[in-house]
């Protein structure tokens, strides 16, 4: 009984749907993946096959899909504590999502198309949290990373870089290719595979040093062409001028309340002692 005076502040309702109650480690977990902390332009995210415009504040669910529009980008906290933005004209699904705590889940992401960044700050178990593309599947150790993914003349091109940590990259024929801090990699379907060193002007203009990661978007890595089965020098058209749109903020959020919750639930244990 005492537990549950503690939810008085959560509507019954709004709790069920956004968290469960774990016996076992006596604290709330949250049943979504993520919330949106950060939004420019105009995002749409589908449920059911039905799609609506998110606002800041919007949890998103396991198999939800979220799209950006072209002028368009986002942030989100994940319920990790990994921070995750999506650039213009991208597509990501939130596939696998089982959480016990921030030290132990597994989260899968897809990007379907477009551009994001994520810094994973817990630590990770191998296979725990994975970013995925039409053929590709990229495993983090705790880590920095930027993801591109396009498709030209039908060829899937998927690009990952890290900035921190270490990762492992798993091509479509199952074979497996380490990613370290410093380094980038381009995987062009039924093609090659591409590796490349990060210049000092590339880590700078990726990482923003001045940039406060709950408050600003820093910038996307640009994308690299496939032209006649080749592929080219960087894109610099895939500009960060996203920066410049009116952007939504929001306070705590569910997440800084769900701590305050757990908090108090550990406070009425050791009373019951």
């Amino acid at each position: 009984m005492k537990t549950l005076l503690l939810f008085f502040f959560l509507p019954y309702s709004a709790f069920a749907q956004n968290f469960s109650f774990n016996k076992e480690s006596g604290k709330a977990v949250p049943n979504f993946v993520a919330e949106l902390k950060l939004l420019k332009g105009k995002v749409l995210r589908t449920t059911g096959g039905r799609p609506r415009i998110v606002q800041v504040g919007e949890k998103f669910y396991p198999k939800d899909v979220v799209v950006t529009e072209a002028d368009a980008s986002m942030k989100i906290i994940v319920a990790d504590d990994t921070w995750l933005a999506l650039g213009p004209n991208s597509e990501i699904v939130f596939l696998d999502f089982e959480f016990k705590d921030k030290n132990e889940r597994k989260i899968s992401y897809e990007l379907k198309r477009g551009q994001l960044t994520a810094n994973v700050r817990q630590k990770i178990k191998s296979g725990e949290v994975n970013f995925r593309s039409k053929f590709t599947t990229m495993g983090v150790r705790g880590t920095k990373i930027m993801m591109n993914y396009r498709e030209v003349d039908g060829k899937g091109i998927a690009e990952y870089a890290l900035i921190e940590g270490s990762a492992e990259v798993v091509d479509q024929e199952g074979k497996s290719h380490p990613l370290m801090a410093g380094e980038r990699m381009i995987l062009i379907q039924d093609k090659k595979i591409i590796n490349l060193t990060l210049t000092a002007d590339d880590l700078k203009n990726f990482t923003s040093p001045e940039a406060d990661e709950e408050k600003d978007i820093r910038p996307f890595m640009p994308y690299y062409e496939m032209k006649e089965g080749a592929v080219s020098q960087l894109d610099e058209k895939s500009s960060d001028s996203i920066e410049e749109r009116p952007e939504q903020k929001s306070g705590d959020g569910t997440f800084q309340n769900l701590k305050k919750l757990n908090e108090q639930l550990q406070d009425n244990q050791k009373k019951r002692r």
